[in-house]
């Protein structure tokens, strides 16, 4: 069918694995969208939480549908969108925070 119709809407989706140790910083960052196809010049605000690593230990695994392909990648740093600033800050909030382990009861 992607033959008959190239431009179709074509899916990506990527995961990234973070591993909490190596998180060295981080920052939100606001973002404007004008969202294709609208008929005002509606902006759509997001927040970007941007995640540093101390080196490429961080793992991306892309999908895109149109071609059944997933590629995978070590990076030094990771995003996350969100459409709420305060939650934004929370979630970079609690990346920042080290991690504590509790030792199980015995």
């Amino acid at each position: 069918m992607r033959e008959k119709f190239p431009d179709l809407p074509t899916v990506i989706t990527t995961r990234s694995t973070v591993p909490l140790g190596a998180i060295t910083g981080g920052e939100v960052i606001k973002n404007s969208l004008v969202p294709s196809g609208a008929v005002s010049a509606k902006k759509l605000d997001t927040w970007i939480v941007a995640l540093d690593a101390k080196s490429a230990v961080i793992l991306d695994e892309t999908h895109e549908d149109l071609h059944n392909s997933t590629k995978s990648e070590l990076r030094r740093f990771a995003t996350i969108a969100f459409y709420n600033e305060s939650l934004a800050e929370r979630v970079l909030e609690a990346f920042s925070k080290p991690c504590t382990l509790v030792s199980p009861i015995r």
